[in-house]
C-alpha cells in the first residue's frame, strides 16, 4: 500500500526523530520539524545547502569522503552507539549524535534519509542513573533492612510492612539525590 503524499509528508513531519534527506550531491532536500528544532535552523535555511553545515568544521572534510564512499555502496545503517558522531547547531553548539542512514533510489537519483538523535543527555544521565540503581541495590541489602528481616536459604524474607519501609526509604533517598543533581 502506498501512502498518499500528504499522509507520507505528515508522517515525516510528526516523527520524534530529526529527519534530514540528502541527495547524491550532499544537498539537503528535506528536513522535518524535529530537525529544525535540533539544529536551530528554519527549513529554508537548510534546504539546498550541503549537509556538512550540520556538523562541526573538523568533521566536514572527512564526511565528504564518507558520503562519496557510501554513494558507491549504499546500504541501510541503523542507529549505532559508539561511532563518535557529532552535529552542530546554528548557534555553533555541538552535540553527540546517533545517526541512522537509509538510502532510497528515486527517479531523481539516490536520496539518503538520516534519522538523527542527540545523545548528549543520554550520555550524561546514563551513568547517573546506573549509579542510582547501584545505590538502590545497596540500600535494599540485608545490612540496611530492619533487623526483623531474615535471610532464609539465601533468600531475603521480609514482611510487606518492612519491605514497604525499606523501598520507601530507598526511593526517597534516590529521588532526593536526583533532585539535587538536576537542580544544581
Amino acid at each position: 500500500m502506498n501512502l498518499p503524499p500528504d499522509v507520507a509528508n505528515e508522517v515525516l513531519h510528526s516523527s520524534t526523530e530529526a529527519i534530514v534527506v540528502v541527495n547524491d550531491d550532499g544537498l539537503i532536500e528535506f528536513v522535518n520539524q524535529q530537525a529544525q528544532l535540533l539544529f536551530g535552523y528554519d527549513a529554508d535555511e537548510m534546504i539546498g545547502k550541503k549537509v556538512e553545515m550540520l556538523m562541526p568544521d573538523a568533521m566536514r572534510d572527512g564526511h565528504k569522503k564518507h558520503r562519496k564512499r557510501f554513494a558507491k555502496a549504499p546500504r541501510a545503517r541503523p542507529l549505532v552507539a559508539g561511532l563518535n558522531l557529532q552535529g552542530q547547531r546554528k548557534n555553533g553548539e555541538t552535540f553527540d549524535a546517533e545517526i541512522a542512514l537509509t538510502p532510497m533510489e528515486t527517479e531523481q537519483g539516490m536520496l539518503v534519509s538520516s534519522a538523527i538523535r542527540d545523545i548528549s543527555e543520554k550520555q550524561t544521565s546514563e551513568p547517573f542513573f546506573r549509579n542510582l540503581l547501584e545505590t538502590a541495590t545497596d540500600l535494599l541489602s540485608p545490612s540496611v533492612l530492619p533487623s526483623s528481616a531474615k535471610l532464609i536459604s539465601g533468600n531475603l524474607n521480609i514482611g510487606p510492612a518492612h519491605c514497604n519501609v525499606a523501598v520507601s526509604a530507598a526511593c526517597e533517598l534516590l529521588l532526593s539525590l536526583a533532585a539535587c543533581t538536576f537542580s544544581g
